[in-house]
């Protein structure tokens, strides 16, 4: 089954990085990527390769995320 993480950020400036994260990969890659706007932003891996892609990417630049299964 699919997944999507989910991405929070804490603050607006933290947000303005996640936004501008989401639109990079929905424009420059096959990842589709999608900013909200509560502060959050929806990745929707292709595999499990772009799953710990996105994640490890997450943790790295310090965002709160959560991995669910797409509906």
């Amino acid at each position: 089954m699919a997944k999507v993480v989910i991405a929070r950020a804490k603050d607006g400036e933290s947000f303005g990085r996640l936004r501008s994260i989401a639109e990079w990969y929905r424009e420059r890659s096959s990842i589709k990527a999608y900013a909200g706007v509560e502060c959050d932003a929806a990745f929707f891996p292709n595999d499990e390769y772009d799953l710990l892609h996105i994640t490890e990417m997450l943790e790295e630049k310090g965002f709160e995320f959560r991995v669910e299964e797409a509906r």
